[in-house]
């Protein structure tokens, strides 16, 4: 059952309501009161079916998705280090020169980005690997990469 309700709005209010009309369509009515209603039963009705798709959600996909990249890069740093170090090592690769290699790495990496591990995430489970670096991990039953 319908039941009456007293708003108040000001100016600046009625302005917004208005330029919400226009970008809904709504058509110009005589009756103020009447398209204001309309204005906002179809703003509410708009919301309400894009909600999927709301301005929030789409925020928090990009800050989750920023999160991601966000741990991906110190591993992604260190791994590179790692990797032109071996391809440029001139002398045998012993354990004691491989350690070296892999420690030194890891340095370089902590005195560029250190800083990251610092950053407190919102959006995404993190664990910490044996390097005590953060990672994003998933449930087995979830991966779809394939080992070979």
């Amino acid at each position: 059952m319908p039941q009456k309700q007293t708003l108040y709005f000001s100016d600046e209010e009625l302005d917004k309501i208005e330029k919400v009309a226009g970008l809904l369509e709504i058509q110009s009515s005589d009756n103020k009161a009447k398209r204001l209603k309309q204005t906002l039963v179809s703003a509410l009705n708009f919301i309400l079916e894009n909600k999927a798709n709301s301005p929030f959600e789409r925020l928090n996909n990009i800050e989750k998705m920023l999160e991601q990249i966000h741990v991906a890069t110190p591993h992604i740093l260190s791994q590179s280090l790692l990797a032109s170090r071996l391809a440029y090592s001139s002398s045998p690769l012993d354990n004691a020169k491989l350690k070296d290699i892999k420690d030194t790495s890891m340095e370089s990496a902590y005195n560029i980005i250190g800083q990251f591990q610092a950053q407190e995430y919102k959006h995404n489970y993190l664990t910490n690997d044996g390097k005590n670096m953060k990672t994003i991990p998933i449930e087995k039953e979830k991966n779809k990469w394939k080992y070979s």
